[in-house]
């Protein structure tokens, strides 16, 4: 396939509007595209509007191996900031401006677009290549990573032992990153004019103390990863009150933190779950721990030949170094490995540094570089002649 034609493709699902779900309507634009490679595929129906993607090469005789993205998108942003309509895929100066051009309809592109050209180029492989498409990993709080949790309920990964995941890392090979746990603690206290607070309980203040409680019992933690580093807590939203004359019924306190391996999420979990419980029976306040997402840290051995082979081939194409990195974020892989805690998994995809911004591309030239390189891996991964 021309570049042309492999740009157009990248335009086709920038178009498709998935802020924040309706994934539906780019699944079944690659429905239709594998179907016309004549390639086996099935939608995964998630719930109204929203569906996972399901493609697969080969046959069961062999090693198999996953590539793995996400459908969705964040939200437009501030459109008079854009230089180009968001979702317009405008091309300018050799780089596709659009929502998701770098995260990551870039890396789905990349993988459908290397399957489907090694389809026509009729090449045989001896094990099974599957692609995974997934809805619900850029939303947050309520049924986060929910279609890569569908592919694991559903057994789309039981024999997967190597995952490659298209998410941007641009000229970057990435094998780990940190895992993460978000909960709210949610106080419960009782309103009152704010002339005569004796009358109420002041549902912020327990929240407070938890929060010293909670910055002691992070500093004292001193595990850390050689690669990772440590595990790093954020209090990213307080709220609490309905005006400024009352004392608040009724605050929550929000925290996103960041895991490694040396301290399992649930011993994190455990922890935070002792400090409410003994703020409560000393203070007597009513604080509530609700877990709002567990996902676990990822990390392969930076040696392994499945890390080497995706290096070598992203350097044997152009011919500079490919740094191995780890980096704090996540991805559908913190889901996906559950269902092989041994499976070996490798980040590696198109983009910028322009991800969830506003005037996100991504440079035409890196896009066709990395289906070259999708396609030399999966030859060599194969061992196909």
């Amino acid at each position: 396939m021309d570049e042309q034609k492999r740009d157009s493709f990248l335009a086709t699902l920038i178009h498709a509007n998935t802020v924040g779900g309706h994934e539906k309507s780019l699944a079944k634009i690659l429905e239709k595209k594998f179907q016309e490679h004549q390639i086996s595929c099935k939608l995964v129906s998630i719930e109204d509007d929203r569906c996972d993607f399901y493609a697969e090469m080969g046959n069961s005789d062999g090693p198999v191996l996953a590539l793995s993205g996400h459908e969705d998108v964040v939200k437009l942003g501030n459109l008079a900031a854009w230089k180009f309509p968001p979702l317009s895929a405008r091309v300018s100066k050799g780089k596709m401006y659009g929502r998701g051009a770098s995260d990551m309809k870039s890396g789905l592109a990349v993988m459908t677009l290397a399957m489907m050209e090694l389809a026509d180029e009729g090449i045989h492989i001896n094990g099974k290549l599957k692609l995974l498409c997934t809805v619900g990993e850029e939303t947050s709080m309520v049924n986060h990573m929910q279609g890569a949790k569908r592919f694991v309920i559903d057994g789309y990964l039981d024999d997967v032992d190597h995952l490659l995941v298209a998410e941007p890392t641009g000229y970057r090979v990435v094998f780990a990153h940190k895992g993460s746990i978000t909960y709210e603690i949610a106080s419960k206290g009782k309103a009152a004019h704010s002339s005569t607070p004796e009358q109420g309980y002041n549902a912020i203040t327990p929240l407070i103390r938890f929060y010293e409680k909670q910055e002691d019992y992070f500093s004292a933690l001193k595990s850390e990863n050689k690669y990772l580093g440590k595990v790093v807590p954020v209090v990213t939203k307080i709220k609490g009150g309905d005006q400024l004359n009352s004392v608040p019924s009724a605050a929550s306190l929000f925290v996103k933190m960041r895991t490694i391996p040396e301290i399992s999420n649930d011993q994190i979990i455990t922890e935070i779950k002792k400090l409410v419980a003994d703020i409560n029976n000393h203070f007597d306040s009513q604080l509530e721990f609700k877990l709002l997402g567990n996902k676990i840290p990822v990390i392969t051995d930076p040696d392994d030949e499945f890390v080497s082979l995706i290096k070598d081939a992203a350097e044997r194409k152009l011919n500079f170094d490919f740094p191995l990195h780890s980096f704090s974020g996540g991805t559908d892989a913190s889901e996906l490995v559950k269902a092989n805690p041994q499976m070996n998994v490798v980040v590696f995809g198109p983009g910028s540094n322009t991800s969830h911004q506003e005037n996100e591309y991504v440079e035409l030239n890196q896009f066709n570089y990395f289906i070259d390189i999708y396609k030399d891996i999966i030859k060599r991964f194969f061992k196909v002649q």
